[in-house]
């Protein structure tokens, strides 16, 4: 594979390839707001597991949500789970010398696995899902795996998913030509920018905002709330219904 982020000569968004080596720079070149959103991400979890609990982070990706729990929450148990083993060695890592830093190690599981396959019925107070579903193609793979999410939490349970969304109106893609103009700002170059929309059309599978956001309650979730926004996607937070 000779693209650097991914490209028509290999599969689309190869993990395992220097896509996932330089992830943690280009995810940021590429969603507004990227790392705030895990502080609120980390203010929401609190305010209903408090200083104590058990979180899933499902699809870790390179641990930038467990990085930011795990430097506020020294009480909380975290599993991080993703199909890339390279994407968990380089979280793993990041963990390893945030602890050397904060003068802790946070109690973490660490899975190279499909989270859907897990054996944690009803263990966990809060899961963070985000940029998974959209590599999800179909409804009915969506609202399975959704489903599965729900199946792990513990009743009162809540689930924070973002993804990326698309919409097929006129105006929606209007506007959206901001995001080259975002992504060119931070220092994305146009041959990496072409061959990541290259990937995003051959590669995801994103839902308009409001048919994801109705998928969540599809799959048995309650008190759906969209919560954050950057360009196409959308943050919503759920509750498992208490027994």
């Amino acid at each position: 594979m000779t693209e650097a982020l991914g490209g028509l000569e290999g599969k689309a968004f190869d993990f395992e390839s220097d896509y996932g080596r330089e992830y943690d720079r280009f995810i940021r070149q590429i969603i507004p707001g990227y790392d705030s959103f895990f502080e609120i991400c980390l203010a929401m979890f609190s305010g209903v597991i408090g200083e104590h609990g058990k979180v899933l982070v499902a699809g870790c990706g390179t641990g930038a949500e467990l990085d930011c729990f795990a430097r506020n929450k020294p009480g909380w148990k975290m599993t991080g789970v993703d199909l890339s083993g390279q994407m968990v060695d380089i979280a793993r890592k990041k963990l390893e010398a945030s602890a050397r830093e904060i003068g802790f190690e946070p109690e973490i599981e660490w899975i190279v696995g499909d989270v859907a396959r897990l054996n944690h019925q009803g263990e966990f107070d809060a899961i963070a899902c985000n940029l998974v579903l959209h590599f999800i193609p179909g409804l009915a793979g969506k609202l399975e795996f959704l489903k599965a999410l729900r199946s792990l939490l513990r009743p009162g349970g809540i689930l924070i998913l973002m993804d990326a969304c698309w919409e097929k109106k006129q105006e929606f893609h209007t506007w959206m030509r901001a995001w080259w103009g975002f992504a060119s700002a931070r220092g994305l170059s146009a041959r990496k920018w072409s061959s990541f929309r290259e990937d995003f059309e051959r590669g995801l599978h994103p839902l308009p905002k409001a048919e994801q956001e109705k998928m969540v309650g599809l799959a048995g979730f309650e008190e759906v709330f969209p919560f954050w926004s950057s360009l196409h996607h959308l943050a919503v937070v759920a509750r498992n219904p208490f027994a």
